[in-house]
């Protein structure tokens, strides 16, 4: 059995095509509903709203790690966004428990976008979402005048670092 949603009048089954690969020595994930003339090597992004949302995640890490993910936890965590026609992007450089570079996340966010558009077309806007380290990210990005993000939702504030610093010592 398959879901069925109604996009633009219509009623498709409700299958999302998620890819996941390395981009800078880090795993992404692209997750978006599957059109009906997709193919596993040429998506169909016939049922995309032409809005992509890119995922952030926080935690608390020292030193670097390329990280992990489970590519169906950003469908589920998402699930309701990808419904609505939204696709979503991650990628393990952009979760701060695997490491606090900034730079290499921005760099990393910007390198998944860049294949996310190769895959689907340029996004009308991209919206950042996350909380903590991922707030912080979105906060860094957007000073630094990325092109990456044209919004940002922190879904709740970071501690300054002496805080969080001095209460692990």
């Amino acid at each position: 059995d398959i879901a069925q949603i109604e996009i633009a009048g219509q009623t498709r089954d409700f299958i999302i095509r998620i890819e996941t690969g390395t981009i800078n020595r880090f795993l992404y994930v692209i997750a978006a509903l599957k059109g009906p003339d997709g193919t596993l090597d040429i998506p169909d992004a016939s049922a995309w709203n032409k809005r992509l949302i890119y995922q952030f995640k926080g935690g608390v890490g020292i030193g670097y790690r390329q990280g992990k993910t489970k590519a169906a936890s950003i469908a589920k965590k998402r699930f309701e966004q990808l419904k609505s026609g939204y696709a979503v992007a991650y990628s393990t450089a952009n979760q701060t428990s695997n490491h606090y570079d900034i730079w290499l996340s921005e760099d990393t966010a910007l390198r998944v976008k860049r294949q996310f558009t190769a895959l689907y077309g340029k996004p009308d806007f991209t919206i950042g979402i996350g909380g903590s380290g991922g707030a912080i990210q979105q906060y860094l990005i957007g000073q630094n005048g990325s092109s990456l993000l044209d919004g940002g939702i922190a879904q709740y504030a970071y501690p300054d670092m002496l805080s969080q610093t001095s209460y692990v010592f």
